[in-house]
């Protein structure tokens, strides 16, 4: 179902952009409610947020309907097909929780009587979440950050599990989660062993080791130091520290196969696991008027590159080309030189020698041309600090692969 509605934003996407000093987005990607205007209402959209009314939150009289539309843009794909960006008025990156528009379509009112509260789940839980607005700047939608942070709901199991880190496994393991200490590093450990396993080996390592159990002698014989036992803490309680240390790799976007000491044991070999956690998280952000809100925090950033610049093989009519981070909520647009119209760079408000990019993250640059007969090309690329200029040429034209594909990016 979910590729039959990206086949059809795709397919009237093109046909509606015309207008190229504002934001369209297609009538059929905004969902449709109707509420009573002296009623508290809770909505729910199809991506699971809630939106919470109160009464005679819009310019009406007692029992009158109100028509309301609601836009959400999370995953990384509707981002790519709809052209909306994670990048500020600064040119620095973004990491979105989603981006969201609400109107009132009964009274086109711009301000709304009493705040809207939305409810947006989320897997990853980030505390640095803040409110951005948004402009347009040379034909994009680029987001200006505000003073107001965005409230984690449901987040009592990832702070206790942050406490006994510190207080049981920061001694050891560095809270980095990447570098090693007198123990390995962490980071997603979670998805190498199943529940049971953890817990019993964070309990007592020796008493597993014993058993013959080959991958915690491995994890055991990798430093002289014998790890210590842990019976005091509950099963819940170590449950808590794994989800704090999956939430964090997830934060800090360590690569799933990034730690080396998983490799040494074996573990990658085993198969990869699937330690559910019991999380409920979710953003807290009001409205109070119609314009559109992203959910962002600021991308850690550790160096500085030259620009990625594509060159084309020709040029393409009704292209659209983004570079998406493979690990984090990140897509970015490029934009096609001034003079050569076959030259397209990553997009900065400023035009500079060299810009702020993370170094060591993959990402994949996004292409496709919908003039026409439809053509496209996914590329994967590590940026370097210098020579990124990349020969690009649009290779395919099947339009259910490209939609099958960015929907996993």
């Amino acid at each position: 179902m979910k590729n039959n509605i990206l086949l059809i934003l795709l397919l009237t996407f093109a046909a509606c952009q015309t207008d190229k000093d504002a934001l369209v987005i297609e009538e059929s990607q905004y969902q449709k409610f109707e509420v009573i205007c002296d009623r508290d209402t809770t909505l729910i959209s199809k991506k699971g947020v809630k939106i919470n009314i109160k009464s005679n939150t819009f310019e009406c009289s007692k029992n009158e309907v109100v028509t309301l539309k609601f836009v959400e843009i999370i995953d990384k794909s509707d981002m790519i097909l709809n052209q909306l960006y994670t990048v500020d008025d600064k040119g620095q990156l973004l990491e979105s929780g989603g981006m969201f528009q609400l109107i009132d379509a009964t009274n086109n009112s711009k301000t709304f009587e009493h705040p809207i509260q939305l409810e947006i789940p989320t897997e990853t839980a980030n505390s640095k979440m803040i409110r951005y607005s948004a402009e347009m700047q040379d034909n994009l939608l680029v987001w200006s950050a505000t003073e107001d942070k965005v409230q984690l709901n449901n987040v009592d199991n990832l702070t206790e599990g942050k406490k006994l880190f510190k207080d049981n496994c920061s001694a050891c393991h560095n809270s980095s989660l990447r570098a090693h200490m007198t123990g390995p590093a962490l980071g997603n450990v979670h998805l190498f062993r199943e529940k049971d396993w953890l817990i019993e080996f964070t309990k007592n390592s020796q008493r597993l080791a014993a058993t013959g159990d080959s991958i915690a002698r491995c994890v055991l014989n990798w430093d002289a130091s014998i790890m210590q036992n842990f019976p005091m803490l509950s099963d819940n309680e170590i449950e808590n520290i794994y989800e704090y240390i999956a939430n964090e790799s997830e934060l800090q976007g360590i690569a799933k196969n990034e730690i080396d000491y998983l490799s040494e044991c074996e573990i990658l070999e085993r198969g990869e696991f699937n330690f559910k956690f019991d999380s409920d998280y979710k953003y807290l952000l009001e409205l109070s008027e119609s314009q559109w809100v992203n959910v962002d925090y600021l991308a850690f950033v550790n160096s500085k590159i030259e620009p990625i610049i594509l060159n084309l093989d020709k040029e393409y009519k009704n292209i659209s080309i983004a570079l998406a981070f493979q690990e984090r909520n990140i897509v970015i647009p490029f934009v096609k030189d001034k003079v050569d119209s076959k030259k397209y760079s990553l997009w900065h408000p400023r035009e500079k020698d060299k810009i702020d990019f993370p170094l060591g993250e993959k990402v994949n640059i996004v292409a496709y041309s919908y003039s026409g007969d439809f053509q496209y090309k996914i590329m994967e690329y590590q940026p370097k600090k210098k020579n990124n200029n990349i020969e690009f040429t649009m290779e395919s034209t099947d339009k259910k692969e490209f939609l099958k594909t960015i929907e996993k990016l």
